[in-house]
């Protein structure tokens, strides 16, 4: 369906928290054709402009040039894409990093980082040893919908947002 900015999006928009993003995720999700987990650039810069998201750096910029920038000749928009550029836009950038991370560590490009993708980031990240144990109390503390996975939004909340 076609989504417009509401209620919901503007106080999202004010706030950019965990909440937001899970708010932007299900516009997103909506937006996206059955089976797809993407949009097409296309329908990405559709999507931020009727959300109103439509410029970045002091309003000087479209928007639609900085989320090129980031995905390069690639024809789609992932989540964490999308995300990127609403925080962009707002002036509270989340650093390439985050999503670039995520999106390395998902290896079965699904859009959710597994026990073992969790594992290995948590390797990754740090040079602690860690445990399968410490990865499954590490997996309950973050996700937030229960599904066993963690996803961009709660890996947001667990190491951008620190909530």
């Amino acid at each position: 369906g076609i989504w417009q900015s509401n209620d919901s999006t503007r106080a999202a928009r004010e706030t950019f928290n965990f909440n937001s993003v899970r708010v932007f995720q299900r516009v997103y999700n909506r937006e996206c054709t059955a089976g797809s987990k993407v949009l097409t650039f296309n329908e990405a810069v559709a999507l931020l402009n009727r959300l109103d998201f439509k410029y970045y750096g002091d309003g000087k910029y479209p928007l639609s040039h900085y989320l090129r920038e980031i995905v390069g000749s690639v024809a789609t928009v992932t989540f964490p894409n999308f995300v990127q550029a609403i925080s962009m836009s707002i002036s509270k950038p989340i650093p390439l990093g985050y999503k670039e991370g995520f999106e390395d560590m998902d290896l079965d490009k699904n859009g959710k980082l597994d026990a073992k993708e969790v594992f290995n980031m948590m390797k990754k990240i740090s040079e602690s040893c860690y445990s399968w144990a410490d990865v499954e109390d590490f997996l309950a503390s973050t996700d937030m919908d229960h599904d066993g996975k963690m996803d961009y939004p709660e890996m947001l909340k667990a190491f951008y947002f620190g909530e």
